[in-house]
C-alpha cells in the first residue's frame, strides 16, 4: 500500500490549493510549497500512466501465454489486471486534475469543471470498485482489504469533492436549497471517511472538513433561509441528478520489455 499512501499524500499536498481558492483569505500552502507540490504531482502521474501500460502489456502479452495455467492466486486473472489499470488511470487523472487547480487561475469562476472532472474519475473509481466485488463474488473472496479500503474511501472523498464544487455552482445560480443539499452530502461522506482512522485518505478528508467545507456550508444555509427560502432536497434526489462526469484523458504508457 506505500504506493497508494503516496497518492493520497500527494493528494492532500494540492489539496491545500484548492482550500486557499475556495476561501479567501486563508492561506495553507506557500507558492513555493505549492509549485513544489505540483511537480511532484506531475511525476505521479505520469508514473500512474507508465503502470497502466505495464498492466496493458500483461494482458495482451502475458496472460495469452498462460492461460491455460490455473491460477492459485488472483493477480494475473484478466479482471484484476484491467481492475488495476483503470484504477491507475483514474488515480493519475485525479492527480492532473490536482495540477490544474492549481494552475488555472480562472478556475474558481467555473467550478462545473471540478466537479465533472471528478465527477468523471469517482466512475473511473466505481468501475474499478464494481469490478472487484465481483471477484469477491467468485472463487477469489479474500481480495486485500487494503485495496478495498483505498478504492471506497476514495470513491467517497472524490465524491464529496465534486459535491463541494457543485455545491458553488448552484449557490451561483441562486439555487441555494440544492447547495445546502450538497454540501450537506460532502460533509457526510467525509465525516464517514474520517472515522477511518487506517484510512489513507482521513487526512484528505480533514482538510476539506476544517478547510472550505464548515464556512461554506453555514453561508449557504445562511442564504436558504433568509434568500431563497427552499426545500433541501434529499441526498437520493441530488444522486438522481448527479451530471455526467467528464471523459478523461489519461492514456497507458506503451511497455516495452528491455
Amino acid at each position: 500500500m506505500n504506493a497508494y499512501s503516496r497518492i493520497a499524500t500527494l493528494d492532500t499536498e494540492i489539496e491545500c490549493e484548492t482550500i486557499n481558492i475556495m476561501t479567501p483569505g486563508l492561506r495553507v500552502v506557500t507558492e513555493e510549497e505549492g509549485e513544489q507540490g505540483v511537480e511532484a504531482l506531475k511525476r505521479a502521474s505520469a508514473e500512474l500512466r507508465e503502470a497502466a501500460g505495464v498492466f496493458e502489456y500483461v494482458i495482451e502479452h502475458v496472460l495469452p501465454q498462460i492461460r491455460y495455467m490455473r491460477m492459485s492466486v488472483p493477480d494475473l486473472m484478466p479482471e484484476v489486471q484491467h481492475m488495476l489499470q483503470t484504477l491507475a488511470l483514474a488515480d493519475s487523472d485525479r492527480l492532473s486534475v490536482r495540477v490544474w487547480l492549481r494552475s488555472d487561475k480562472n478556475q474558481r469562476k467555473t467550478p462545473n469543471m471540478p466537479a465533472n472532472l471528478l465527477l468523471g474519475i469517482q466512475e473511473r473509481y466505481n468501475s474499478a470498485h464494481s469490478s472487484l466485488r465481483t471477484l469477491q463474488g467468485g472463487e477469489f473472496r479474500n481480495a486485500s482489504s487494503d485495496i478495498q479500503n483505498y478504492m471506497r474511501d476514495g470513491q467517497r472523498v472524490i465524491l464529496a469533492q465534486a459535491m463541494i464544487y457543485l455545491a458553488q455552482v448552484h449557490s451561483d445560480n441562486q439555487k441555494y436549497g440544492n447547495a445546502v443539499g450538497f454540501m450537506r452530502d460532502a460533509r457526510e461522506l467525509l465525516i464517514d471517511v474520517k472515522k477511518r482512522n487506517q484510512s489513507v485518505h482521513v487526512t484528505t478528508a480533514s482538510m476539506l472538513l476544517s478547510g472550505p467545507l464548515e464556512p461554506l456550508y453555514s453561508l449557504y444555509r445562511r442564504n436558504n433561509d433568509t434568500i431563497g427560502f427552499e426545500s433541501i432536497p434529499s441526498s437520493d434526489d441530488l444522486r438522481a441528478r448527479l451530471p455526467s462526469g467528464r471523459t478523461l484523458l489519461s492514456k497507458p504508457v506503451a511497455y516495452s520489455p528491455s
